[in-house]
């Protein structure tokens, strides 16, 4: 009889696959909402993230604008400025959750510049743009569906470099508030 061929192979080994259970993943997020408290009135913002998730938590990166709010001065109403903010922001977040659902709880700062432009019956206008910084702590919902997820979250925000604008007849015309908070909503794309 003559040899089986099977018995001279080696059994082949398969190689071996291991889960990425502690990968890190990237997100792309938009943002659209409301801030309060940092402008004269409440202002439309927009902004967008982009950031690092591991398992339970997320850092991230992003830029945030507030549309321009204008305030009159008390002592004439006549003058007044228009305002404007665009800040950095990075932020670390603890993500607890379950299923589809997380809770993102953020600490963070943001930094950047508040723009004031003077309006109404004043010799010269001028504008000027002065630095403006917080602390940031943030709460959130996001519903994650494969590599997409929708949220919505509210921020607090603590002032710590707050600039003053003014004029001659009005030398504090507008100062941002020390508190001030944000409550957006958006989408975020994931990536690996």
């Amino acid at each position: 009889p003559a040899p089986d061929p099977s018995q001279d192979e080696p059994p082949r080994e398969e190689p071996a696959t291991t889960p990425r259970a502690h990968a890190i993943n990237g997100a792309v997020r938009i943002l659209a909402g409301v801030g309060l408290g940092a402008l004269p009135a409440p202002a439309a913002i927009l902004g967008a993230d982009i950031g690092l998730l591991g398992r339970r938590y997320r850092i991230d990166l992003g830029v945030l604008g507030w549309f321009p709010r204008t305030a009159e001065s008390a002592n004439n109403a006549a003058v007044g400025g228009r305002f404007s903010l665009v800040a950095a922001r990075v932020r670390g977040c603890g993500v607890p959750g379950a299923f589809a659902l997380s809770f993102p709880l953020c600490l963070g700062v943001d930094v950047g510049a508040m723009r004031g432009t003077g309006i109404g019956a004043l010799a010269v206008s001028r504008s000027a743009t002065a630095p403006w910084a917080a602390a940031r702590a943030s709460a959130g919902l996001l519903w994650s569906w494969r590599l997409l997820g929708l949220w919505i979250e509210a921020d607090a925000l603590l002032a710590f470099a707050r600039p003053i604008f003014g004029t001659t007849e009005s030398p504090e015309l507008y100062r941002p508030g020390l508190l001030s908070a944000c409550f957006s909503g958006g989408i975020e794309v994931r990536f690996r």
